[in-house]
């Protein structure tokens, strides 16, 4: 994340979430290390906003950033008495993360191919390990969708 100087925002992140450090490291560390992972440096778009370099992991970040502070004061789920609102504080906290994670995940599988030194073209639900420094080339496809 260093690359990205991504290390406010995510320091960010996980004060929102309020969570024990044990749960930190169990359920969204885990999950936001193979994000980053699956991501790497991709853009987010071939010409709009976060095009750049790691553009898809900074604008996750970012609306990850958003989507917490917007969910701090909600009281979910609504109309619920207060002790199964204080119960599932948590429960949904995670499922925004989540959520928020894989907004965009589908454009490593749909839009944005990671063509490896190799030739070979990565994919996204592997992990990397295999791989590991090998330099790739980002190439876009045409979206489905107009």
């Amino acid at each position: 994340m260093q690359v990205l100087d991504a290390e406010n925002l995510l320091r960010s992140v996980r004060r929102l979430v309020a969570v024990q450090d044990a749960h930190w490291a169990a359920l969204y560390q885990p999950a936001l290390d193979r994000f980053l992972e699956a991501c790497q440096l991709a853009p987010a778009s071939m010409a709009h906003h976060h095009a750049g370099p790691g553009g898809l992991a900074a604008h996750t970040l970012e609306t990850l950033e958003i989507a917490l502070r917007h969910r701090k004061p909600l009281v979910l789920p609504r109309n619920a008495d207060p002790d199964t609102s204080a119960r599932q504080e948590h429960i949904w906290t995670y499922a925004l993360f989540v959520a928020v994670l894989m907004h965009d995940i589908g454009k490593l599988h749909t839009t944005i191919r990671l063509r490896l030194s190799s030739n070979q073209y990565w994919n996204p639900y592997l992990r990397l390990d295999q791989h590991q420094g090998e330099h790739y080339q980002v190439e876009f496809t045409s979206a489905p969708y107009k």
